[in-house]
């Protein structure tokens, strides 16, 4: 909040058992149980204003975010106080990697801010959470990235995993490189980025569905209006799609061993691979790039964590 007209906005911290949503990987979406969220609120006087809140289940790890959207020109968001009410006999709250202190100083304007309840020095949950002004817009660039398709059509491409997965190579999978080369082909004959204007507060994955249907690109996102981006290509050309190996050689990857075809599409906010699914980030002001790469080794190979 800002100083200067002296009011307080505070976010009010609940654990309640809800419903989620629930997001593999690579997989369909699906509602399953949630065992508890991070309740948020901005009081301003009699005003309240609710966050959104999101979760997502990625290689079994649940992801929690939200967002709250304060009216036009009503906050500073560099500079909200905030107050925070949970469990203080079982658990221990930081902001930004700071030891939460009431009514201290929350910086909102960089993005997301992760906020995480402990039980002594064991992690319990990290919540991320960002807000924006009602109203406003920013322009994001939006581009496809084929650097890794291309490396490993060559024969040059790497992953810098630690767990020890060798990515199959293209010259022992004919079919998959076929698919890949004939994908990338399509892709690159035409342009691979474009400028949106983005809303603030609107998702990721609403803004790619609009830059994928400009005319500059034209391209086709298999999945994106549910919420999971499976497969791309110009339009009616080849696509790249998610678990390539077992669509091009199912008797070399059935689907049981689902771990051996880390395939898919993963996306970069910012230059950095979000702990979310697009549809579940959403947009502020300080976001200004957008890159859909395609990824052989479940996001690492673009700076992913090994989740």
């Amino acid at each position: 909040m800002f100083k200067s007209k002296k009011r307080i906005f505070s976010l009010l911290l609940a654990l309640v058992l809800v419903l989620g949503l629930s997001v593999s990987a690579f997989a369909e979406m699906e509602i399953l149980p949630d065992d508890g969220v991070l309740e948020v609120k901005a009081i301003d006087g009699s005003n309240e204003y609710s966050v959104e809140m999101k979760f997502v289940e990625v290689n079994g790890v649940t992801r929690y975010t939200g967002y709250i959207e304060f009216p036009s020109n009503s906050v500073d968001l560099s500079d909200v106080q905030i107050e925070a009410e949970f469990d203080d006999l079982e658990y221990s709250l930081e902001v930004n990697g700071v030891p939460y202190t009431s009514n201290m100083s929350v910086n909102f304007s960089d993005g997301y801010v992760d906020f995480v309840l402990k039980s002594g020095s064991t992690i319990f949950r990290t919540y991320q959470i960002n807000a924006g002004i009602k109203g406003t817009n920013t322009p994001i660039v939006v581009s496809i990235d084929l650097k890794n398709a291309k490396g490993w059509l060559i024969g040059d491409y790497k992953s810098e995993n630690k767990e020890g997965y060798v990515v199959p190579l293209a010259e022992d999978y004919s079919l998959a490189k076929d698919r890949v080369q004939n994908a990338v082909d399509s892709l690159e004959n035409g342009q691979l980025s474009v400028v949106v204007l983005a809303d603030i507060g609107e998702s990721a994955m609403d803004v790619f569905k609009r830059a994928i249907g400009a005319r500059y690109l034209n391209l086709n996102a298999i999945g994106a209006d549910s919420g999971y981006v499976s497969e791309i290509g110009r339009n009616g050309h080849e696509t790249l799609p998610a678990l390539l190996f077992q669509e091009t050689h199912p008797e070399d990857f059935p689907p049981e061993e689902w771990w051996k075809d880390r395939t898919g599409w993963i996306y970069k906010m910012n230059d950095e691979v979000p702990n979310m699914g697009a549809s579940q980030y959403i947009i502020t002001a300080s976001d200004e790039t957008m890159i859909w790469g395609y990824t052989f080794d479940w996001g690492i190979d673009m700076g992913a964590p090994e989740w």
